[in-house]
């Protein structure tokens, strides 16, 4: 996964935070996905158009955790959310 690579939300999610969490709706799978505090912190850097390095980089100052843990945690949510269709890599 590129780290200068930015995501995009795909336009068939709806998305609501709660409590400090975030529900992820696909309205065309019809499937739900819970985002805990961490993960509700790389959807809101994601609608902000952070790249996966910026996403490391916040996540690791916020959380006061080293990079390369927080690089593999972040790599993944974003894998999974790609998976799953919820985010698509943004064109440049």
């Amino acid at each position: 996964m590129s780290q200068d690579g930015r995501f995009l939300i795909s336009e068939d999610v709806v998305h609501r935070e709660l409590d400090g969490e975030t529900i992820v709706l696909s309205l065309e799978s019809g499937m739900y996905f819970g985002l805990n505090a961490t993960g509700t912190r790389v959807w809101r850097l994601i609608e902000e158009g952070a790249t996966a390095a910026q996403m490391i980089e916040t996540i690791s100052r916020e959380c006061s955790h080293p990079q390369d843990e927080v690089r593999s945690d972040v790599e993944g949510l974003l894998s999974v959310l790609q998976a799953k269709g919820l985010v698509c890599p943004a064109l440049r």
